[in-house]
């Protein structure tokens, strides 16, 4: 019983595609009118200006610039990709989970085992 309520419950939160492709549409749209461009024409001055991380966030990108042996360049890549999962999420602050998903992407990304 307690594996059939599992399933039930992990079909009722699926996205169908119609609401995955809505969510990416507003997510896109928020970025236009926040900055005139998508996250990933950013550039540094401009993305540290719309990310505005606290220490603590900061820190923890920080972490996984040490740990991921990141370079400037994989930094930024990590930082964009955290805003837009904010922004996916419909939330103007970044917040740890939205740090922790990037650095997940980032830990399976085949050139960085």
């Amino acid at each position: 019983v307690e594996h059939r309520q599992m399933i039930v419950e992990q079909e009722e939160s699926v996205e169908t595609s119609s609401e995955i492709r809505e969510r990416v549409g507003a997510a896109r749209d928020l970025q236009m009118a926040r900055q005139g461009c998508i996250n990933a024409h950013l550039g540094n001055h401009e993305l540290a200006r719309v990310c505005d991380l606290d220490r603590k966030h900061e820190s923890i990108l920080i972490a996984a610039i040490d740990k991921l042996h990141l370079s400037t360049r994989g930094y930024h890549k990590l930082l964009k990709l955290t805003r837009t999962i904010a922004d996916l999420a419909a939330t103007e602050q970044i917040c740890e989970t939205h740090i922790a998903e990037a650095i997940s992407y980032r830990r399976h990304d085949k050139r960085h085992p």
